[in-house]
């Protein structure tokens, strides 16, 4: 049987008899559980290998987040110069209106 730091088998048969299991009902009840925690208590190397896989997967979101964000900046500059343009554009729209109403009144 399995004998775990969490299981005392040896104590829970003990408790088990006392309590009116036979021995042999006690000794298959405390087989049970043993096989319970055994199969479902993750090992050091459960855990590393989750821990791996976990170290991978934060790379893979950090490197995509880098991505996006790569290109967002892109994003804002095109959208920077694009507004840049459109202004100076305007700019130069108003002053050709401004010119044009001085020559129009100047001659008045």
């Amino acid at each position: 049987m399995l004998v775990t730091p969490f299981f005392d088998t040896h104590e829970n048969i003990k408790l088990l008899t006392k309590s009116g299991f036979s021995e042999e009902q006690a000794e298959g009840q405390v087989k049970v559980v043993s096989n319970l925690i055994e199969n479902n208590l993750a090992t050091k190397t459960d855990l590393q290998q989750l821990e791996n896989k976990l170290t991978i997967k934060l790379q893979e979101m950090d490197n995509r987040m880098q991505k996006i964000e790569s290109k967002m900046l892109t994003e804002i500059l095109h959208s920077r110069s694009e507004t840049i343009k459109w202004v100076a554009g305007m700019m130069v729209a108003q002053a050709t209106v401004f010119a044009a109403i001085l020559k129009i009144f100047s001659k008045a």
